[in-house]
């Protein structure tokens, strides 16, 4: 048996690797920089005045900003420095400039650095520092409120680096996400500074936002807040204005959405998504491009402010499928009663059951029959307000929604702003990244209302409300961003995705301008010469890790839909022949977009009774769809099994592969006579 090999690399108990130097950069102007700024500043930092230490935390931190200097600063082990002495100093300030350091240095660098702190233990630090924290927070012997103004400041300091820092830990890896969730000193401390009734407000803001990281997608941690005292503070704080308002909303709808608090089961105090869209809507009517905010800060941007309200509404449009899905449409009407408290009566009749109830409603001067009791026909609050809003009509344009008071109060009062925004004709004039999140919102929206079946009874009055709107976006988003020829493939992307919805709900209700589908096989077209441009050695304009959410396969569902029946007929022919041309240059083509393609082919042409089965025999599409079963074969052996990225294209490649076959052979069988 060989012996045992021993560490190549020996360490000596008890051997301190500050003391040990670290080996000079061979860069001759990182070799100075080194000498002249990096050892001095450091040596200080372990200097026995206090004073001193301190004077050279702060020297420290303003180095952060320079990348040589910071990269030196962490090469030469500043993270265990700050780690093993700085953060237990016995200088209160040595301490609060410790934490913003490292607080700044994650804001700096990637999660990478974030992963490596964890593993240095900085979860057991920040344990400790919280323990201090608190009790300082919530001494009866001397209140807080009674401490001079440099310590409430050294205290709200290092509050504030630690939920920065928090924020950035659990954004970084799940595994870390899970270890502070389950670490209740740590999430104690963060739900006590939400419950405090009087905090810095910067240090507010920062312990919102760390709260809207860990609490997204975090069913226990949500929990724990909904039943802290922080929650009932938060619910009264939404109103406010400004930015802080706009955190506080960010938080809820994640509690909101982590508990599945929704129309369908609404949470404490009939808590959902709709008590925040007012405060959401009215920042973004507020949004003014290119006027800073009165207060200072991280949050002064209004872009910024307007972003988060953006992504806060998107992410609340998608959350109207789970609402949609889970019931509200497939029932009786429990709209009586619902919504309360929002400034008028609720509980309107569906479309279908006022036109079933219109020839009982009796004139004025109809005579009672005299078997009736008029005892019996006395009417509580309730039925009066539903009675009355029969006759005169009252909310017409939200019956048939009347359950789904979050999608009303987004239509009503979110809707027009966001629209706004979104349209490159508005006077508003965003900024392109407000532009691409505003029609982000009416992406998820739309989306949202295209899962619907609306060919059934239950969801007519929904059709109704929604078309008006899906419209609206159609003319005012959809055709004067085409219009526009827009170079941003962001803005192109979001806007070729929400058209395919729209087009998607509407069906043949959506009228479209003579020619242009071509706008879309122009833009399809323009992705071809895009990667063209990658393969010649030059960056891409994006990378996107799904394939399926690529420009093309948008482009390629949009004008599947726009070519459904009841679509004329020369439209038909035009789409049908791209979506073939374009399955037919494989391998060329993507084989995402040779499945969204084909997919199309499928819903387009599956029914023989449609009209446009005419197109398909007459234009001979069956030969070329058998042309293309061979290459779609070797298509699929092109896709690796066992590379996880491409799972799902692989497995669709797969289905379609498969309904290829069976498309052709359906097809033969009724070919018509």
């Amino acid at each position: 048996m060989g012996k045992a090999r021993r560490n190549r690399v020996r360490v000596r108990d008890n051997a301190d690797p500050l003391a040990a130097p670290s080996k000079p950069p061979s860069d001759p102007e990182l070799a100075a920089l080194r000498e002249q700024k990096i050892l001095p500043v450091l040596a200080e930092l372990r200097n026995s005045d206090p004073r001193a230490r301190a004077t050279a935390a702060n020297a420290i931190f303003g180095l952060l900003g320079d990348d040589k200097c910071r990269r030196l600063l962490l090469r030469e082990q500043l993270l265990r420095l700050l780690l093993k002495e700085s953060l237990a100093d016995s200088n209160p300030e040595v301490r609060a400039t410790g934490w913003d350091i490292i607080k700044s240095v994650a804001e700096k660098e990637d999660s990478g650095f974030c992963i490596h702190l964890y593993r240095q233990e900085i979860l057991p630090a920040i344990e400790f520092a919280v323990g201090t924290l608190s009790e300082t927070l919530e001494s009866t012997e001397v209140p807080f409120e009674r401490t001079t103004k440099a310590q409430q400041a050294i205290v709200w300091k290092i509050a504030t680096s630690i939920c920065s820092l928090l924020g950035a830990l659990g954004e970084a890896q799940d595994d870390i996400l899970e270890a502070i969730t389950n670490n209740k000193n740590i999430t104690n401390f963060v739900l006590s500074l939400l419950a405090r009734e009087i905090i810095d407000a910067d240090t507010l803001d920062e312990c919102l936002s760390c709260a809207m990281t860990l609490t997204e997608d975090n069913p226990p941690l949500a929990e724990a807040l909904a039943s802290s005292p922080a929650f009932d503070l938060l619910t009264r704080l939404k109103n406010l204005d400004g930015s802080t308002s706009v955190l506080v909303c960010g938080v809820l709808h994640n509690v909101f959405a982590a508990l599945e608090w929704n129309d369908n089961s609404p949470g404490k105090g009939g808590a959902t998504d709709e008590i925040l869209i007012r405060r959401l809507a009215r920042t973004i009517q507020d949004y003014k491009p290119g006027n800073a905010a009165n207060r200072t800060g991280e949050w002064v941007a209004p872009d910024e402010i307007a972003s988060l309200a953006l992504e806060i509404l998107a992410s609340i449009a998608s959350g109207v499928q789970d609402t949609l899905t889970g019931g509200k449409l497939a029932g009786p009407s429990k709209g009586k009663g619902r919504g309360r408290g929002r400034g008028k009566p609720r509980g309107h009749r569906g479309a279908q059951e006022d036109e079933e109830m219109g020839d009982d409603v009796m004139d004025d001067d109809d005579d009672m029959p005299s078997d009736i009791d008029e005892s019996d026909s006395e009417m509580d609050d309730d039925e009066m307000a539903e009675d009355m809003d029969l006759v005169t009509g009252a909310d017409e344009e939200d019956s048939g929604i009347d359950d789904l008071p979050t999608l009303v109060s987004f239509l009503d009062k979110a809707f027009p702003q966001v629209l706004r925004l979104a349209s490159p004709s508005s006077q508003s004039h965003p900024s392109p990244e407000i532009q691409v999140h505003a029609v982000s919102v009416l992406n998820n929206l739309s989306w949202s209302l295209a899962c619907v079946e609306f060919a059934e009874g239950q969801s007519e009055g929904l059709f109704k409300v929604w078309a008006p709107h899906a419209k609206e976006i159609w003319d005012r988003v959809v055709n004067e961003t085409l219009d526009s020829d827009t170079n941003d493939l962001d803005l192109a992307t979001e806007v070729t995705s929400l058209a395919w919805a729209v087009a998607k709900a509407l069906g043949g209700k959506l009228a479209i301008g003579e020619g242009q589908h071509q706008k879309f096989i122009s833009l399809y077209q323009a992705t071809k010469k895009m990667a063209s441009t990658v393969e010649n050695g030059q960056p891409a304009p994006t990378d996107t890790q799904d394939p399926f959410q690529s420009l093309g396969v948008k482009c390629i569902g949009a004008l599947g839909q726009l070519a459904r029946d009841p679509a004329p007929l020369p439209l038909n022919r035009d789409i049908g022949t791209f979506l073939l041309t374009t399955i037919s240059f494989l391998p060329e083509t993507a084989p995402a977009e040779v499945v969204e393609a084909l997919n199309q082919v499928f819903d387009i042409y599956g029914d023989e009774e449609l009209a446009c089965d005419e197109v398909f025999w007459k234009d001979n599409f069956l030969k070329h769809l058998e042309e293309a079963l061979p290459k779609t074969r070797k298509m699929l052996k092109g896709i690796h099994k066992n590379e996880p990225r491409l799972k799902e294209l692989r497995d669709r490649a797969e289905e379609v592969v498969m309904n290829l076959e069976r498309f052709v052979q359906y097809k033969k069988k009724h070919r018509p006579s």
